[in-house]
């Protein structure tokens, strides 16, 4: 036990050196990046929206106060059965919105919804955002400014988590620092290295690359299409990046401890469709590393102490990245026990086959994240 308590706390050293480079991924914060390109490009911004009546408005709202002189905003209304197309109707007349009225056999919902509405898009550059999104007045600027001055083909950001409320603030900052842990930065830019990844909630695209992988239309059947799309740019030769974008959009996911949960649980469940054994793994670890230093503060305080002591240094430096609230960092083990909830949960609806529901679909595991595009 003893040996066990002193490798978690090499870990968590190591952890906290890792954080102090983390500072060194940021990419937009370049003032030069706000000033004008000579030739702006048109870009196409399409939200997809499902049900949104009460996120929609802050969304369009921030979309149509850009500080950028070329692009237009089309809406997916992907079969919404609230007052989404009335609002759209009545208080966006300027902003097209195509309508989704059905939804074809072995389609996820977003990916045909968003297929549709690129065909009717005719900017160079398409981006695409999610309707529970705000935006910064220089969201489409400063990115593309980057990605033009980079030569990338498709620019994915993570924003700063809005959250609202003890368990959002307790748990989204845990389970978000657990997928950048998974999947760093540093490997997915890599233009030569295999892992993928992407946020569909800000993916920024060039035309003639999003025609390359073949846009949504070939994702159309993985309701994770934003990992999808960037597991197919990486296989085509695109460049893929994606960076930190807590100063250029924020996002609210979730407004409840079940739907923080239930959200959670089918995001790792479709990620790990054809891992399975990953998800008790990724458990154990929460447990090990995260929890077991308070359970053994009683029987080697000193070791505990110095294990909390160095996590919560490398947790503050991750709130901080991420743009979360700090504070929270002392609600770091009952965040925990959620993550280890969510990820059981998924797992056990894996291997009963009972799959996961969202916007009004059923899902179950298929080939994902080793997939061969």
């Amino acid at each position: 036990m003893l040996l066990l308590m002193l490798f978690v706390l090499a870990v968590w050293v190591k952890r906290y050196a890792v954080s102090l480079a983390l500072p060194r991924m940021e990419r937009l914060s370049d003032p030069s990046l706000s000033e004008p390109l000579s030739t702006p490009p048109l870009v196409s911004v399409l939200v997809a929206a499902r049900n949104e009546e009460r996120t929609i408005a802050r969304c369009l709202d921030s979309l149509l106060a850009q500080r950028y002189p070329r692009f237009e905003v089309i809406v997916a209304d992907d079969r919404s059965e609230d007052s989404t197309p009335e609002l759209l109707r009545t208080r966006y007349p300027s902003v097209r919105t195509v309508r989704i009225d059905s939804l074809p056999g072995g389609c996820a919902g977003k990916s045909h919804a968003l297929s549709v509405a690129a065909r009717e898009a005719r900017g160079d550059w398409l981006l695409f955002t999610d309707a529970d999104t705000v935006h910064s007045p220089l969201s489409i600027q400063v990115p593309l400014s980057w990605a033009v001055r980079n030569g990338v083909g498709a620019l994915s950001l993570l924003p700063a988590p809005a959250c609202v409320g003890f368990w959002e603030k307790s748990v989204q900052p845990i389970v978000g620092i657990m997928l950048f842990m998974l999947f760093p930065l540093p490997r997915i830019n890599r233009d030569r290295g295999r892992m993928a990844f992407a946020n569909g909630q800000y993916l920024l695209v060039r035309r003639d690359a999003y025609a390359l992988i073949g846009g949504h239309e070939a994702v159309r059947s993985f309701p994770l299409e934003d990992i999808a799309m960037a597991q197919n740019a990486k296989s085509r030769g695109v460049r893929l990046r994606l960076l930190p974008g807590r100063d250029v959009f924020r996002c609210r996911m979730y407004t409840s401890l079940g739907g923080l949960v239930a959200g959670w649980e089918r995001i790792f469940y479709l990620i790990f469709s054809d891992a399975a054994w990953a998800l008790p793994l990724l458990a154990a670890c929460v447990l090990i590393f995260d929890i077991l230093p308070y359970l053994a503060a009683p029987w080697w305080p000193r070791l505990a102490l110095a294990q909390l002591a160095v996590m919560h240094l490398a947790a503050e430096r991750g709130y901080r990245f991420i743009g979360a609230d700090r504070r929270y960092v002392f609600a770091h083990p009952l965040g925990c026990a959620v993550a280890v909830r969510i990820l059981l949960g998924a797992f056990w609806k894996m291997v009963t086959g009972r799959g996961v529901s969202w916007k009004g679909g059923r899902y179950h595991a298929q080939a994902f994240l080793f997939r061969r595009p």
